[in-house]
């Protein structure tokens, strides 16, 4: 598994030329790619301070069949369609506003602190093609504090057996 997230750096006035965000304001933005289980990054970009999340993970190696953990910076369906067709598994937050259609309500086991598990299909514009594949979400255990819903892709996989060790960071991020 694989975290992707960003963090930005103040730099003094020294960068200037090349690091001004605004008006007397120098900084950088560092992306990373990491590796929880070896406790070290796998690849790191730096930028701008002003450059977006996604458009840094669109440069970023993709390693086919890895999971990547993400939060909403990276929301962008033509990017997840891409780690899909690598075979890749993704694991993020859901905008509370992202329009979907159930397309399975899946068994929760009983005692379980999941509230519900489905299958869903993005009823988006940009993503409402028949070959967009659908999604994974569940409700419950793996629910942030603020009520978003946990989705990953492809949707067969089943939320046991992702390595819980991201799950804590998309809480709380």
């Amino acid at each position: 598994m694989c975290l992707i997230d960003s963090t930005s750096v103040q730099l003094s006035s020294l960068s200037g030329k090349w690091a001004t965000f605004s008006a007397g304001v120098c900084g950088a933005k560092a992306h990373i790619i990491y590796d929880p289980d070896a406790d070290q990054p796998l690849y790191l970009m730096v930028t701008p301070s002003n450059v977006n999340d996604i458009t840094a993970a669109k440069e970023m190696p993709i390693e086919a069949g890895a999971t990547y953990v993400f939060d909403l910076g990276y929301y962008d369906y033509g990017w997840w369609a891409t780690l899909d067709q690598a075979g890749c598994r993704i694991v993020t937050r859901l905008k509370s506003n992202t329009p979907f259609t159930v397309v399975d309500d899946l068994p929760v086991p009983p005692g379980s602190s999941i509230l519900s598990d489905r299958s869903m299909k993005s009823t988006a514009a940009q993503t409402s093609t028949p070959a967009t594949p659908p999604i994974r979400t569940a409700e419950g255990a793996v629910t942030n504090a603020h009520g978003a819903v946990i989705a990953t892709r492809p949707a067969s996989v089943p939320f046991a057996s992702i390595d819980g060790s991201g799950l804590p960071y998309l809480r709380h991020t």
